[in-house]
């Protein structure tokens, strides 16, 4: 991808986190159905400690409403905190991570942006969009844009809840995150962002 005039600069890289709600990331990902026809687009959210998948919209249009500002919005019902501590929003150099309304909204909840110079440094909103397209999708055979989004929910939830990660202790999510509730700071493990 081609960074633009205006794109915030990466804030994560090498950071190391140790906890929910410190970096999430985004991305937009063209969507095809089995039959090879173009359906949409999808836009993902995840946590990067935990993997969880807070946001997931599909769209039609690559519109910032319904793709970075609904996951966003989202995630906030999904998280429940009004303002949020040292918390980064990272994303490639997309038009919908710079619109207006959807940098008020971040600023509103205290969180900062962050952008990709590459794929390879939003590695993990990439790998979601993998799983989602290559494994997710093609096991429900979808070929209509109204399939798609009747799928939302289940796809979320079978993310979260019934599939174990590797890099988490081979946990879900959602197992993953109440386990980390569980111990003190210093007994989590520490994820280097890279």
């Amino acid at each position: 991808t081609v960074r633009r005039d205006f794109v915030f600069p990466n804030r994560i890289k090498g950071l190391q986190i140790s906890d929910i709600n410190q970096v999430w990331a985004s991305d937009i990902s063209y969507i095809y159905g089995t039959n090879g026809s173009l359906l949409g687009y999808a836009t993902s959210l995840i946590d990067l400690y935990s993997r969880r998948l807070l946001g997931l919209a599909f769209s039609r249009t690559m519109h910032a409403a319904l793709t970075s500002k609904e996951v966003l919005e989202q995630a906030f019902k999904e998280r429940k905190i009004h303002t949020f501590q040292n918390l980064f929003f990272h994303s490639d150099g997309g038009k919908q991570y710079i619109e207006t309304k959807f940098v008020k909204a971040l600023r509103d909840k205290n969180i900062e942006s962050s952008m990709a110079e590459s794929c390879y440094e939003n590695a993990f909103a990439e790998a979601f969009n993998d799983i989602l397209k290559n494994h997710m999708l093609n096991d429900l055979d979808i070929n209509s844009f109204a399939q798609l989004e009747k799928c939302r929910q289940f796809i979320k939830n079978c993310y979260n809840f019934n599939r174990p990660h590797n890099s988490i202790q081979r946990m879900t999510p959602v197992e993953f995150e109440q386990h980390v509730l569980t111990l003190q700071p210093c007994q989590r493990t520490m994820l280097n962002i890279k």
